[in-house]
């Protein structure tokens, strides 16, 4: 990201010497194009910061167990978490746990004939009924 600043750096740089060396180049006409550039940099960075938490990763593969964990087991709250599911992917010989929202799981549940009922609902699925999570 550094990088973008430092481009933007190079009209405020080439402005301030030619606005030096020169008569010819007007203090407006240096700080609208430096503004410009530095503008141009922090909208790449706001971008790129925004669309840092939609990196979605997407998996498909046979379900072989959804889990559904209370956020209290045994009286005491779990610390930094609440109620969740995670499901449990076959992927070639390779196994991903996934924690997923509780309406993917209710999709889920109903693919795979344990019904669409409400989330608090705990389940663990076949192995042999395959899902997909998209």
């Amino acid at each position: 990201m550094w990088v973008c600043y430092v481009i933007a750096l190079v009209p405020v740089l080439l402005g301030a010497l030619l606005w030096l060396r020169t008569r010819r180049i007007t203090f407006a006409e240096w700080m609208i194009g430096s503004l410009f550039g530095l503008l141009v940099a922090v909208g790449f960075h706001v971008y790129a910061i925004a669309t840092l938490a939609l990196d979605v990763k997407i998996v498909s593969g046979p379900v072989s167990r959804l889990t559904f964990y209370p956020a209290y087991s045994g009286g005491e709250a779990e610390p930094g978490w609440g109620d969740h599911w995670t499901v449990t992917l076959d992927l070639g010989g390779d196994r991903e746990d996934l924690e997923i929202p509780d309406e993917e799981a209710a999709r889920i549940r109903e693919q795979l004939g344990g019904g669409g009922g409400p989330a608090s609902e705990p389940s663990t699925p076949s192995a042999t009924r395959p899902a997909s999570v998209l």
